[in-house]
């Protein structure tokens, strides 16, 4: 039953989409990513992928997917922050601000569904433009991160890079 109501989800997200311009990215997330004091060292991981497109009016949305395996608990956060891999950054899309789906498929497993409106935020009292996120993302600085109550810096983490629009 879990996994036909996630395909219908996963089918409704992909449906075809007027727009003007397409950015996908992907992330495999590990907890060998994450920095921070004590190391993490469960064993979880995941496989990320996320859509940012314009409209005609040239707001910006995206749709994302993650598979996120051996969690040591339910996510608390998902987020985007803007950093180079090998340091912290800041939130700069919180994924729980707007709309996520989580699929428990037992074990630790989530299927995590995201779809939302890219928008401007305030970051550290300034304002970072959702042009200047998506400058971020495609130059390599931004990355997906996972958090839980027992992790709640993180528990997995996965660089987002840049890859051909399908």
């Amino acid at each position: 039953m879990l996994k036909k109501i996630a395909s219908t989800i996963l089918i409704a997200m992909v449906a075809v989409v007027a727009h003007a311009d397409l950015f996908v990215f992907r992330a495999n997330l590990t907890t060998g990513q994450e920095i921070q004091t004590p190391r993490v060292t469960t064993r979880a991981f995941g496989l990320g992928r996320l859509k940012v497109y314009t409209d005609k009016n040239g707001r910006m949305y995206y749709e994302g997917f993650l598979e996120a395996r051996k969690l040591s608990g339910p996510p608390t956060g998902f987020h985007i922050h803007r950093a180079a891999a090998g340091s912290n950054g800041p939130v700069v899309v919180d994924f729980f601000d707007q709309f996520v789906q989580t699929v428990d498929l037992g074990r630790g497993n989530r299927n995590i569904y995201v779809k939302g409106q890219l928008l401007d935020r305030i970051v550290g009292g300034e304002i970072v433009t959702r042009f200047q996120i998506l400058d971020a993302l495609r130059a390599g600085n931004g990355y997906f991160n996972v958090h839980n109550a027992s992790f709640p810096a993180g528990e997995t983490r996965g660089q987002l890079v840049e890859v051909t629009a399908s």
